[in-house]
């Protein structure tokens, strides 16, 4: 399974710090309608502002 991290490198082509991801996500939203979630793993996951 890839991670966040991985996907922008694979698109972008730019190698980003999980804790810059981290920071990124702690302020913005994301909107995963469509996504295709099945067997994600979102163990650690905030969801609590959902």
């Amino acid at each position: 399974m890839k991670t966040l991290q991985d996907l922008i490198k694979d698109l972008t082509d730019i190698t980003v710090e999980q804790n810059k991801i981290n920071e990124y996500l702690s302020r913005e939203f994301l909107d995963l309608r469509g996504a295709k979630l099945q067997g994600t793993n979102l163990q650690d996951a905030d969801l609590t502002d959902i």
